[in-house]
């Protein structure tokens, strides 16, 4: 349902990773391509805003997706933002065989398994950095992110890419299974963060202005199953940290959600906290915001295979709450459907929490909340799926104001296997300065996939107006792609 790949994992723990630059002409548009403004005036950019044009992009994953002949080599959608939202008319389809874009496509490699964004370059255009985990490079899924520059035309042919080093690369490295981006030393320039399975490290990297990767710290963690990480202030200090689920394959509850904090040196070495969730070890999701608005970034969990009142995979959110000891288990608020104010019921298999995702819908300054519901049936349809907005509060997150939608409130019908929510963020496609809802649908169309983009406006999101899109309607192969498993959020 969840279509991880569990994959053995090599216990080394292995030197830090080096960038390898790739640069060449831009990236051709078709008609009604995103044309640009010149020279952006406010710097660096907003993340997912590729062209600077002050609206935020959208950015989704096909991982499974055919490039020519290639079955599974994956591509990258993104859909430029407009007034009107997300315009299908003004993409990208981003590839291996996309001038510039490191690698080449080959069967099983899901480019575009994992997707962060931000300026890492500083020239007032976002950058979007993409991972390939099971790339094969000397070995077997050993991994690979490419990092694709932005331009006053939208994503442009230059990129960095990113892979662990010839000779040092072991089977199941899964480098670039999870990616994060923050500025963990206050330096001014966003860092990229890189989770590798199987050597049991997140490795950061920073880039100069010439676009040249340098390696930074190496945070490791004891644990075999990477799941999820994020970032923001947790701690307060002005630093930004970074969250990270992680388990072991031999446990069956204990995902540890760990806190490093950020200083003048990078990412510390030691987490600050670590807090034993008690989620079931599947999977779990993370997001990072203010939800109680003190100045903190609190820590999501998405806990999507929890038992709720001795009902099997309801799920849950767990809000962890920054602190200067970054999280604690006893400062925390959970949320399931059973929650007053959120619609629906716990029941078997609805995975209420398949993703979650921060942002500012109602622009209060505080934040709040999207959770998929991938499994919730609707009408009779198993795994029609939905997405639930919960809202933000000086007292916290909570259900109360909170909102729903399935396909029966947007575009499209609910359908079994559907599994709307497998993914979903918040980001202000229109530019109206609230937060807009996208979801993905990875299951419509016999897992072809689909993208819903939903409007913020008067503090709610609305489903009157919805945009839907599927890969033919954006110039993508559809079959089987799978588009909509991942967005960038």
């Amino acid at each position: 349902m969840t279509f991880l790949r569990r994959l053995t994992t090599s216990s080394a723990l292995l030197a830090a990773l080096t960038g390898t630059v790739l640069t060449s002409a831009p990236l051709s548009f078709g008609a009604g391509s995103p044309a640009g403004s010149g020279a952006a005036t406010v710097r660096p950019a907003m993340p997912y805003d590729f062209n600077g044009d002050g609206y935020r992009d959208l950015a989704a994953g096909g991982p499974s997706g055919a490039v020519g002949a290639v079955k599974g080599a994956g591509y990258t959608a993104v859909v430029y933002g407009s007034a009107s939202g997300p315009d299908t008319a003004r993409r990208q389809i981003l590839t291996q065989d996309s001038p510039g874009v490191p690698g080449a496509p080959e069967t099983g490699d899901w480019f575009g398994w994992a997707l962060t964004s931000a300026d890492f370059d500083n020239d007032g255009y976002a950058d979007l950095a993409v991972g390939a985990p099971y790339e094969k490079l000397d070995v077997v899924d050993a991994g690979l992110v490419a990092v694709i520059f932005g331009s006053a035309s939208g994503l442009s042919g230059q990129a960095v890419g990113l892979n662990v080093p010839s000779g040092q690369q072991a089977e199941n490295d899964q480098f670039g299974e999870c990616l994060a981006a923050g500025d963990f030393n206050r330096d001014g320039r966003t860092e990229l963060v890189v989770g590798s399975e199987g050597k049991r490290s997140y490795f950061t990297y920073s880039f100069t202005a010439q676009r040249t990767a340098v390696a930074g710290p190496t945070v490791k963690v004891p644990q075999d199953r990477f799941m999820d990480i994020a970032t923001g202030d947790v701690d307060g200090d002005g630093y930004t940290d970074l969250a990270t689920v992680t388990n072991d394959y031999a446990e069956t509850s204990s995902n540890d959600v760990r806190v490093f904090r950020g200083g003048s040196g990078g990412l510390a070495s030691s987490p600050v906290s670590t807090v034993d969730s008690g989620a079931w070890s599947g999977q779990a999701l993370l997001a990072s915001g203010d939800v109680n608005g003190d100045g903190r970034s609190d820590v999501i969990l998405g806990d999507l295979y929890e038992k709720v009142n001795g009902i099997s995979a309801a799920g849950q959110v767990v809000a962890y709450y920054g602190g200067t000891d970054g999280i604690s288990a006893s400062r925390t608020t959970t949320i399931t459907q059973a929650t007053p104010g959120v619609a629906g019921a716990p029941e078997e298999l609805d995975l209420f929490g398949s993703s979650v995702a921060t942002g500012d819908i109602n622009n209060d300054g505080i934040a709040d909340v999207a959770v998929g519901v991938s499994g919730e049936s609707i009408d009779g349809a198993d795994g029609a799926g939905m997405a639930t907005v919960l809202y933000g509060a000086p007292t916290g997150l909570s259900g109360t104001g909170s909102q729903s939608f399935s396909q029966k409130e947007t575009v499209g019908t609910p359908e079994k296997n559907d599994y709307m929510g497998r993914s979903v963020t918040l980001l202000d496609f229109d530019n109206n300065g609230q937060d807009d809802l996208g979801v993905g649908v990875h299951g419509e169309n016999a897992f072809d996939g689909g993208v819903q983009a939903l409007k913020a406006t008067g503090g709610k999101i609305t489903g009157a107006g919805a945009i839907g899109f599927i890969g033919s309607d954006i110039g993508a192969n559809p079959t089987g792609a799978l588009l909509g498993l991942v967005l960038g959020h």
